[in-house]
């Protein structure tokens, strides 16, 4: 329906409508009408010879693909929860009224104040908003409040997290005194993402990647004049320009190779000793999820992919504040083939079977002797651990 509407309404190229809809926005985002206009437009073009009417259908210029949505987050809301935040995020009134009845996370820039649950894992620490007021100045009147940024809604109230290393040294309480008036202390990122709840994961990389975002995007990479954020934090904006500056995502592919009964796992150099995963990397301009996965099997252990099923998703860091989008996925590979490791991004990669990745599993995160080296395989948090997990427990 939408794309007849626009073929017989809009008669312009792609290119023309994008610059129509971003310029009416201000906003860089190629728009959903766009998008459906492009569809149409080159569905027109790849049109099937003697006929005028007849597509042809997009699955043609696709390699073959299952996929299996699996998302790792847990953290999900209702409908209209969802509208709600999007109202936060956009609404700079909306999100300054929703400070006095909002929680705050406390971050000393990329390091969260957690408290340690009865089993061991982590939680952000919540504080009220008489808590942390000294540390914001609700009087201002311009969006340039560099300490907070908004994460979402928890247990139905407005969630932000503060980053009490942006606040100027005299109303800042140093940490010891934070630690004494909340409980818990502060933790290394890593730590962190490693221990903490499945149910803050998303809201904990959101809080890293907004923070990280605002202290390193302040001018426009188009004209340098200075960029003013929006009062949420969500994103960033220049009014010269009329350019919307968003937060950096970065997909990356995290492959686990398998053939009949076995797993492939490698280590780089910089891993610790004993640590082996399956095989990760960026995904290149232009190129698509099941492209990246089979360039790098090939690149990393020089063997052609046969299929790739693409499992769950879930989001990551380095610990310096960008976020990646990992995608996790099984390619399977040909049983006879010889791996080939490429010395540059592989110390060593060895075949596993699945009752050597069920004692990993079982041990995790203590290394045990496989074939008389000590292996182990990255925690449960991790993507590639719950490849390994389902993949084991498939038989």
């Amino acid at each position: 329906m939408l794309l007849n509407i626009i073929s017989s309404q809009h008669h312009l190229t792609p290119i023309q409508l994008h610059q129509r809809t971003s310029r009416s926005k201000g906003e860089s985002r190629l728009s959903l009408v766009a998008l459906a206009t492009m569809a149409f437009y080159w569905g027109r073009c790849f049109a099937c010879r003697g006929s005028t009417n007849q597509i042809v259908s997009f699955s043609r210029y696709f390699s073959p693909i299952q996929y299996r949505s699996q998302s790792t987050a847990v953290h999900r809301l209702t409908l209209q929860q969802y509208r709600l935040r999007e109202e936060l995020e956009r609404d700079h009134n909306q999100c300054r009224q929703a400070f006095l009845n909002g929680k705050f996370a406390i971050f000393n820039g990329n390091k969260p104040y957690m408290t340690r649950t009865d089993r061991g894992n982590l939680l952000m620490t919540k504080v009220n908003y008489q808590d942390v007021q000294k540390l914001v100045n609700m009087d201002t009147d311009n969006y340039e409040v560099p300490n907070f940024v908004f994460l979402g809604l928890h247990d139905n109230r407005p969630f932000f997290a503060i980053d009490v290393s942006q606040c100027s040294s005299d109303i800042l309480p140093s940490p010891n005194e934070i630690e004494i008036s909340q409980p818990g202390k502060f933790y290394s990122c890593m730590r962190s993402l490693t221990l903490i709840e499945h149910s803050e994961n998303s809201l904990f990389l959101k809080a890293l990647s907004l923070i990280h975002f605002h202290k390193t995007i302040s001018y426009c990479s188009r004209c340098g004049n200075k960029t003013y954020r929006y009062f949420s934090g969500s994103r960033r904006y220049c009014m010269n320009c009329r350019v919307t500056f968003y937060p950096q995502v970065s997909p990356v592919v995290a492959a686990l190779v398998i053939r009949d009964g076995e797993c492939l796992l490698a280590r780089q150099p910089s891993f610790p000793e004993g640590l082996y995963s399956g095989l990760a990397g960026f995904c290149e301009p232009g190129e698509s999820l099941e492209e990246c996965a089979r360039r790098e099997v090939a690149e990393e252990i020089g063997v052609l992919s046969e299929t790739v099923e693409f499992q769950g998703t879930q989001g990551w860091t380095l610990g310096i504040g960008d976020t990646s989008l990992m995608i996790g996925c099984y390619v399977t590979v040909d049983s006879s083939a010889e791996i080939n490791i490429n010395g540059l991004e592989l110390e060593d990669a060895k075949w596993f079977t699945r009752q050597d990745v069920k004692k990993l599993i079982a041990c995790t995160p203590k290394p045990i002797a496989i074939n008389g080296l000590p292996v182990f395989i990255p925690p449960p948090v991790a993507i590639a651990h719950q490849l390994l997990s389902d993949w084991a427990n498939k038989c």
